[in-house]
């Protein structure tokens, strides 16, 4: 256990104050980290937190995880520390997308970003409760370079009003191939769009 958390799916809304006072509820918050977009001066939809011990960060998972702040449920884990000191992103056609409005769609994301080259795959894991996306996406492009291309030009690009936030899918972390822990995946390509139908 850590306790180095990682916050995201934050409302663009929300201040670091505000997030202080939500973890301070919890313990001892020993320091707080919330990037903002310097450019529009919201935050990027993510943070890092540090509690006091580890069995507050615990606390801090185990009470905080899927809270409603300002309409977004947060997502709290431990910090992937190896991922956080490497130097380099590794380059690769896997692409990761957070901070995705509620009001944005599959459809809507997969025209955006096909703008820069050719979209294999984009799965978009849904709250099987709700039927909403969770705010994040994962995205496959036909190469690397396209996938590049999609990074310089769409990372922090505006869509209904929060800056994406695109990076590379780390290879050295896996994912679930099918759905679990109360989401569903659904698969949108060029040959199959199954996306279900968003409520506004």
């Amino acid at each position: 256990m850590s306790n180095k958390l990682f916050i995201t799916n934050i409302s663009w809304a929300v201040t670091e104050p505000e997030l202080n006072d939500l973890f301070s509820t919890v313990g001892t918050v020993e320091a707080i980290k919330l990037p903002v977009n310097s450019q529009t001066g919201k935050n990027k939809g993510y943070a890092f937190v540090v509690m006091t011990t580890d069995e507050e960060g615990q606390q801090a998972i185990e009470r905080l995880n899927g809270y409603n702040l300002s309409g977004r449920e947060l997502t709290v884990t431990v910090q992937d520390e190896s991922r956080r000191q490497a130097s380099e992103p590794v380059k690769t056609n896997k692409l990761f997308i957070r901070n995705i409005a509620p009001s944005v769609d599959g459809n809507a994301l997969h025209t955006l970003i096909s703008q820069a080259g050719q979209v294999n795959s984009l799965q978009v894991p849904l709250d099987r409760e709700t039927g909403a996306h969770r705010g994040f996406a994962f995205v496959e492009m036909a190469t690397d370079d396209e996938a590049e291309q999609v990074i310089t030009r769409f990372n922090e690009h505006m869509l209904a009003d929060m800056p994406l936030q695109i990076v590379y899918q780390d290879p050295r972390r896996s994912r679930p191939t099918r759905p679990g822990g109360g989401m569903q995946q659904p698969r949108f390509n060029a040959e199959a769009q199954s996306f279900p139908a968003y409520s506004q």
